[in-house]
């Protein structure tokens, strides 16, 4: 019962794909802001990408779900992903922001925000350690960590 609600709950922090940045606002930003952020067309091609790997994955496990099927490998994935993806994405937020980064409006305050919340999504619906633990027992079918006596 345990894994099947971890696993549902996967599902829905799993969910939310980009992080703070739409495609089409990060584009805006790199037209903008690009030339003083160091490797931003990388870092932007990269943030895409990861966005669309996503959304398969999301779309592999809606799929599952309309057909009856329990909660598969994707929504641990896609929640370890999204969770570390947060510090890439707060990071190059706040390098679009630059020094507006310490104002409370604007992009400013929404890569403030970005930067301070990303942390939470490592923790949130179970840590990104305990995440690994269960890809690496249950999808890769590694063995369980030794208990501790």
């Amino acid at each position: 019962m345990a894994r099947a609600t971890l696993g549902n709950e996967r599902v829905s922090i799993g969910g939310g794909v980009s992080g703070g940045f739409e495609v089409a606002n990060v584009f805006d930003l790199y037209r903008e802001r690009g030339a003083h952020v160091p490797a931003a067309a990388e870092r932007v091609g990269r943030h895409v990408a990861e966005g669309h790997a996503l959304r398969l994955l999301n779309l592999r496990r809606a799929e599952r779900a309309v057909v009856g099927g329990e909660p598969g490998p994707e929504g641990n994935i896609t929640k370890l992903v999204l969770a570390e993806r947060g510090q890439t994405v707060a990071a190059l937020f706040l390098d679009f922001a630059g020094p507006e980064a310490a104002f409370a409006e604007g992009l400013g305050a929404a890569a403030g925000t970005s930067a301070l919340a990303w942390r939470g999504m490592t923790i949130a619906g179970g840590t990104s350690e305990i995440t690994r633990n269960q890809i690496a027992e249950r999808i890769l079918g590694l063995p369980r960590d030794p208990l501790l006596r």
